[in-house]
């Protein structure tokens, strides 16, 4: 028999008899108290069990106590019946696991299909133990395994962070769960609010690659996700493509693109395989087409990895949708929690590789912690809270209580009271010993008064030009404001290397010249397009080939050592530097010459040996033989001298000893 979690439940127990059954303490509870857990589960709450409803999958459940009599089952005809809270489960879809682990039931777990997926450091543990083994496909097999647990939940079509409160019904659970999802509500409510006070909103797509298809989200959970964090989520009507062209085209005026293909194992997919997926032209760097691509907005979500490759985003995001908001938000606006270090989103355009995690298991029986940063207000709370994503209802249920006990009130998290700010903080430049130089440049804005400017004026620019030049925001100042066209005399401090700073600089006069709009799309939109005029000259003759070569971020390899006397410089060369991995490159032309000179020199070798070795042969044939039938020929060399001279005399055409021919 199987039951369905809002993902979907098998179940390996048959329905109890109560004559099986060992009588137990029984839990007390409130009569047929019902709670709404969310749209797809219902409960309601009588003397010694639940009755559980799962729209989703259209199944009832009856999920009596441990020790007490099971209702009649007349009552219940078309009810799937369960002893709990569950002691051993076997789990279909990775997801379920980390639900599992924050209700700290990581001890029931006796079966997972795909392990080598599982990315939790403490269900690995287990699994190389061998606690938990591998639930097997073939159908003999599982059925065995199946046989031997109390449920076996597989995966759900449209799983969120109430899933937690589901799975906990099944343990008994609720309160526990219930104070855990307030928690979460909360930290997301509280950083959902930072993300209001934005003045500018990126274009967010999320893509991803089927073999045969390129494919645009229209998720309503990444959509919701998108927009609390202040973004603007991507949508069209058309989703799947493909014509690659078409799909490049169709995306290109996004600000932010977010790859959630696939890829488990060592790779680490880089800029130049996200190219060669998705079909852009080389070069990967310089493909402008895709406004993401120019202003180096380029994410995946493999940033977390098991030791073993295995994506942590998949099996561990939706669970913590708190830590999922703070991610987006740091890409999007990295401003409002530049502490923030990301678990799953990484920029492959700025060449951020993965994390491959190494933690050790403490203790395997201890719930999981959950990651998101603590939160504070830090604007006014709104008149009506915002609803916890991603729920349907903000709705806390109804828990199943001990023995003697009320019902467990919900109580809702408080919003912290707080002064609303004139505009968002303009961080103050940190002082540094190691500025190795400083790029200054000015933007005038012809659509801007000066005497109305919009709050986070100052704040959005240092954001803006923090990211186009890879530098972190405390290193970008506007050091002042001119009237008339306003104009931002805008200074960017680099630390360590001057590539960057060359990059940069030769970045803002292309722009320049060509009169380009290098800024995001919701800049441009709440401020017009700036006029640029970049640094009064160039910083280093080098600068446009290191940023042709390099691109902005300018994090390529130099080097000065000399190509072999069969190669030729490439164009990654520059007043004696190569700035690039392939430096040197084959002379055609040298090693065509080079080939033929030692193909003569061979030839020539060749035939001085022939000559050499025709006349000796032809010399020795032609003497007496000194070994007769295995035994030493006893003429003493006088002999062989006198019959020589003899031979000689006659005019044989022997060569005498100084090599003239015998007369």
């Amino acid at each position: 028999m199987k039951l369905c979690m809002v993902f979907a439940v098998l179940l390996g127990t048959t329905s109890a008899s109560s004559g099986s059954l060992q009588k137990r303490p029984v839990v007390h509870t409130q009569s047929e108290e019902t709670s709404d857990i969310s749209t797809h589960w219902n409960v309601t709450y009588f003397e010694t069990y639940k009755q559980v409803f799962n729209t989703f999958v259209n199944e009832e459940y009856i999920l009596y106590q441990n020790g007490t009599t099971p209702p009649d089952q007349g009552l219940y005809p078309n009810a799937k019946f369960f002893e709990i809270p569950l002691r051993t489960v076997a789990v279909e879809e990775t997801l379920s696991l980390t639900f599992l682990e924050l209700l700290g039931q990581r001890g029931t777990v006796r079966y997972v299909q795909s392990p080598q997926y599982v990315t939790s450091g403490c269900l690995r543990f287990l699994i190389n133990e061998g606690s938990i083994g591998a639930l097997e496909p073939a159908a003999g097999i599982r059925t065995t395994q199946v046989s031997s647990v109390d449920a076996v939940i597989t995966g759900s079509q449209s799983p969120d962070s109430k899933s937690l409160l589901s799975t906990a019904l099944f343990f008994n659970k609720e309160v526990e769960a219930s104070a855990m999802f307030n928690a979460t509500a909360s930290r997301y409510n509280c950083h959902k609010r930072a993300a209001v006070g934005l003045h500018t909103k990126e274009v967010v797509v999320w893509i991803d690659r089927t073999p045969t298809e390129s494919v645009i989200s229209t998720n309503a959970y990444k959509k919701q996700l998108t927009e609390d964090a202040g973004g603007v989520f991507f949508g069209n009507s058309v989703t799947r493509f493909t014509n690659q062209a078409a799909f490049v085209s169709t995306i290109s005026s996004a600000d932010i693109i977010i790859d959630e293909d696939l890829v488990q194992g060592a790779d680490i997919p880089d800029l130049l395989d996200f190219c060669s997926k998705y079909n852009l032209p080389a070069p990967c760097s310089d493909h402008n087409q895709m406004r993401g691509m120019y202003t180096r907005n380029i994410w995946r979500t493999d940033r977390l990895r098991a030791i073993n490759g295995a994506d942590d985003w998949w099996e561990s995001s939706i669970a913590e949708p708190d830590l999922m908001l703070e991610d987006l938000m740091n890409a999007i606006n990295f401003r409002i929690n530049p502490s923030h270090d990301r678990t799953w989103l990484r920029n492959v355009a700025i060449d951020e590789t993965a994390n491959f995690d190494t933690a050790i298991c403490v203790d395997p029986g201890a719930p999981r912690v959950p990651r998101a940063d603590e939160c504070s207000e830090i604007v006014p709370p709104m008149s009506e809270a915002p609803t916890p994503f991603p729920s349907e209802s903000s709705e806390a249920p109804t828990p199943f209580p001990s023995e003697s006990s009320t019902l467990f009130p919900t109580v809702a998290p408080t919003p912290a009271q707080s002064t609303p700010p004139t505009s968002l903080p303009t961080l103050a430049p940190t002082p540094s010993l190691s500025i190795a130089i400083q790029v200054l440049f000015n933007l005038t804005f012809s659509q801007l008064q000066f005497d109305n400017l919009p709050e986070g004026f100052t704040s959005d620019i240092e954001i803006e030009v923090a990211k186009m030049a890879f530098v972190s925001l405390p290193d970008v100042t506007v050091v002042s404001l001119l009237p008339g066209s306003v104009i931002a005399n805008v200074a960017v401090d680099f630390r360590a290397e001057d590539l960057q700073a060359q990059a940069f600089s030769a970045h803002l006069r292309e722009a320049a010249v060509d009169n380009a709009n290098i800024f995001t799309s919701s800049f441009s939109s709440a401020y017009g397009v700036p006029a640029i005029s970049p640094p009064p000259e160039d910083i280093g003759s080098c600068a446009s080939h290191i940023l042709q070569i390099c691109g902005i971020k300018a994090n390529c390899e130099t080097s000065g050592d000399a190509c072999s006397f069969l190669e030729e410089q490439t164009d990654a060369w520059c007043g004696g530097t190569c700035y690039g991995s392939d430096c040197c490159e084959l002379n055609d032309g040298k090693a065509a010459g080079f080939v033929v000179g030692v193909i003569v020199v061979a030839i020539f070798i060749v035939g001085v040996c022939c000559y050499g070795f025709c006349k000796y042969y032809r010399r020795d044939s032609r003497k007496p033989s000194d070994v007769r039938m295995g035994s030493f020929d006893t003429n003493s060399v006088a002999e062989r001298e006198n019959n020589f001279g003899r031979n000689a005399s006659v005019g044989s055409d022997y060569l005498s000893d100084d090599g003239s021919a015998g007369v």
